[in-house]
């Protein structure tokens, strides 16, 4: 009985024994298997609570106009945090009420916004409340963090590393509202970039770096070092196409024809002609409040109905098909052509009813334009849609920039097709383009047939380098024959000599191009009544075309309508800018004024100028602008001013100044003039063009004109 007994406690100890090895060896195993095998999962998971890499954001590149002057770029900003509850092994209570004075002087002296005794009440209740990520100040700018670097008592508390600085960036637009449309944005909540700057996004945001940051009480993230772990990259700067000057003259006309003429929006793009270059591209438009700016990029994708500005397209259709000629005879009747139940009107009427195509274009005959067409296609329309293909119309251009809409050209295999789709198309409905797919198709015939897309982008550069280089891109070798380009080169000119755009006629330099005053669809009601958007798309000089342009108003609503009277204005005052910033000081171009009744003229004050001229009744092309320092030039019996760009670094050209002036303009500029002789500046020691600073001597030699 006692050895069963026994034999029982022994096999119930002996079982405790084996379930608790077994429980060891159990954990045991895990132990191993979690330090093995799920070790480095664990490890990281831990250090993800309590330490990380962060990204150090990259500089944003850098967006220049054609000349070097900047249109987009980043400026550094700074958020300076002070960790006021350092432990106080590494920040003891005797530095820091021993410092502090000093510290919070500084911060004083260089943000100018609190005093140093709030800047130290501040400081010491973040310690007292055991505060380790003290937000101290926000935006701080790079000249105010290089001024905190020069001070001692700012150097000894980094040291500590009780100081750490957040690097961020912010966009700048140093002509703010100037292309902005296209030079792009970020778009609402942090979203893609538009324009320009979307489209290169890739070479400009760079590569972002990485820094080692901890976390520390409050779930608030520090940094582990003063430096980055990795650098970040900066962004490559992009040389854009745009010409600052030109650029400026066509928004300001623009605005103030919207303004005049209180219309919804409208655009302007003025383009080189062999390049394709976009030297300036203005979209200006109302918003909600009323007011005017620059939100939408109407001319990339805003896709109208042309109206007359499409003539130039269906005619060359009508020449390349051998289906008219400029001198071929038209019936266009009294003003009303009835084709199928359609009413077809002219406001321009033609004497004995009849007109030549020559006419009938210079002019803008809707009648006579859709007559052509008719007669020419009524029995194979497909040969009309087919040559519009060929020409290349009916293609987008394929642009860097996001947004542009495809042309809509309905061919008749389309459902849309209708029996007036002919006359339509003809005089520029039931077609959709945009202005400026429509200004490249211009383009090409300035540019002798060829066409090529719209550039707006020379160069990436990176630290200076170009990295790469935009060439033009061909798009359609020859749109047309020769024959073809000659006859529509001519026309386009008659319209401007003789025609709908005479306004644009003057002495200097010839223009050629073509009016349209297109109905606007109201939400698919049809065409209001005065919903027009008028337009001028053309180039100049017209003889060696040098620069294309197209302007369209939309939704004018005072008492003018017509392309004539309110888009060819605009085009009129960009010409005559471009015209007397590029073209008058050539040798063609520049009158001999001692031969001339104008007395001589060099360069000054632009109030002078303006009295000289109304006293002496001299012809002015373009009238001097108040407040500007100006050169002037006499060419074929007209006075044009040219803009000086003062630059306080760059030594202007003062050759025939008056003495008066020219000394005005340099104290202006800072430096110190010397004079001898008497009469008008003759020479000068510093040449035009050279760098300079403020105290720099300039000797002045005077001689009579």
């Amino acid at each position: 009985m006692v050895k069963d007994i026994k034999k029982d406690i022994l096999w119930r100890v002996y079982l405790i024994y084996v379930v608790m090895f077994l429980f060891g060896l159990a954990i045991v195993g895990r132990i191993i298997y979690i330090q093995f095998y799920q070790g480095k999962m664990w490890r990281e998971k831990a250090a993800d609570q309590t330490i990380r890499f962060e990204n150090v954001e990259a500089m944003r590149g850098n967006i220049y106009t054609c000349d070097g002057s900047l249109l987009a770029t980043s400026i550094p900003i700074f958020d300076i945090i002070i960790d006021a509850a350092k432990p106080k092994r590494e920040l003891s209570d005797e530095f820091f009420y021993k410092n502090i004075d000093s510290l919070t002087d500084c911060f004083a002296r260089v943000f100018k916004d609190r005093t140093s005794r709030d800047y130290k009440q501040a400081i010491v209740t973040a310690r007292q409340k055991g505060d380790r990520y003290y937000l101290l100040k926000r935006k701080v700018t790079y000249d105010q963090m290089n001024l905190l670097k020069d001070n001692r008592a700012y150097r000894l508390w980094k040291n500590k590393a009780v100081i750490s600085i957040e690097t961020k960036s912010r966009r700048e637009m140093p002509f703010r509202l100037l292309a902005r449309r296209t030079i792009g944005y970020q778009s609402d909540n942090a979203g893609a970039f538009v324009g320009l700057e979307g489209a290169y996004n890739d070479y400009l945001q760079g590569k972002n770096g990485e820094r080692l940051v901890k976390k520390v009480a409050g779930n608030i993230w520090i940094p582990v070092n003063d430096e980055n772990e990795i650098e970040p990259e900066d962004g490559a700067d992009i040389i854009t196409t745009i010409d600052i000057n030109i650029q400026d003259v066509a928004e300001s006309a623009l605005l103030e024809q919207l303004i005049t003429q209180d219309a919804d929006h409208g655009c302007v793009v003025v383009m080189e002609v062999q390049t394709g270059q976009v030297v300036a591209i203005a979209n200006i438009g109302k918003n909600k409040d009323g007011q005017y700016g620059e939100e939408l990029n109407y001319a990339i994708g805003e896709s109208l109905e042309p109206g007359s500005t499409f003539k130039l397209v269906s005619l060359m259709a009508a020449l390349e098909e051998k289906k008219a000629d400029l001198n071929d005879m038209i019936y266009v009747g009294n003003g009303t052509f009835f084709y199928h139940g359609r009413e077809i009107k002219d406001v321009h009427k033609f004497p004995g009813g009849s007109a030549s195509v020559r006419d009938i274009f210079q002019y803008s005959s809707n009648i006579g334009m859709s007559k052509i067409i008719i007669n020419g296609f009524e029995s194979n329309p497909k040969t009309f849609t087919d040559r519009l293909g060929k020409f290349g119309v009916n293609e987008a251009l394929g642009l860097e920039i996001k947004g542009e809409v495809k042309p809509t050209i309905h061919t008749p295999e389309n459902s849309l097709w209708s029996i007036q789709s002919l006359p339509s198309m003809a005089t520029g409905y039931e077609v959709r383009i945009t202005p400026l797919q429509l200004l490249t198709f211009y383009n090409a015939v300035a540019n002798g047939g060829k066409m090529v897309r719209p550039l707006f982008v020379k160069e990436i550069r990176r630290s200076g380098q170009v990295v790469k280089v935009f060439e033009p891109v061909i798009l359609n070798p020859a749109i047309c024959s020769e024959s073809t380009l000659k006859k529509v080169r001519e026309l386009l000119q008659g319209v401007v000599e003789e025609g709908t755009a005479s306004k644009l006629k003057n002495p200097l330099y010839k223009v050629a191009g073509k009016t349209g005053t297109a109905k606007v669809a109201a939400n698919n009601q049809g065409y209001g009544e005065k919903i027009y958007c008028p337009s001028f798309v053309g180039y100049f000089p017209a003889d060696k075309p040098k620069y294309s342009c197209i302007v369209t108003i939309n939704k004018p609503s005072k008492d003018k309508y017509l392309a004539g009277e309110v888009a060819v204005p605009v085009f009129k005052v960009i010409a005559d800018k471009v015209f007397s910033a590029h073209f008058a000081l050539s040798p063609e171009h520049i009158k001999d004024t001692t031969k001339a009744d104008i007395p001589p003229m060099a360069g000054g004050y632009s109030e002078e100028f303006k009295t000289i001229c109304t006293l002496l009744q001299i012809p002015v092309m373009i009238p001097p602008k108040s407040e500007e320092w100006l050169t002037v030039l006499v060419v074929e019996e007209n006075i044009v001013f040219k803009e000086m760009v003062i630059d306080s670094m760059i030594i202007p050209d003062l050759t025939g100044f008056g003495v008066r002036d020219a000394v005005c303009l340099v104290e202006i500029m800072g430096l110190k003039p010397e004079i001898s002789g008497k009469g008008f500046v003759k020479e000068q020691s510093l040449l035009p063009g050279d760098t300079c600073s403020r105290g720099d001597h300039i000797r002045l030699t005077l001689a009579p004109l």
